[in-house]
């Protein structure tokens, strides 16, 4: 993920970091943040702040 944000430079680039104990799961794999027993947990964050810029106009 960096080799591609470290190319961005005129656009500000911001990294999530989520634990599986954050998630509730007992890992999280490369697919991880699209099973259902992650949805509760992750995906409210990530809209919110997916949306937050949005939110300021």
């Amino acid at each position: 993920m960096l080799a591609l944000t470290s190319r961005l430079t005129a656009a500000p680039v911001e990294h999530r970091t989520f634990t599986p104990e954050q998630l509730g799961v007992a890992r999280i794999g490369h697919h991880g943040l699209f099973r259902r027993a992650a949805d509760d947990a992750a995906w409210p964050a990530l809209v919110d702040w997916l949306t937050e810029p949005f939110a300021r106009d």
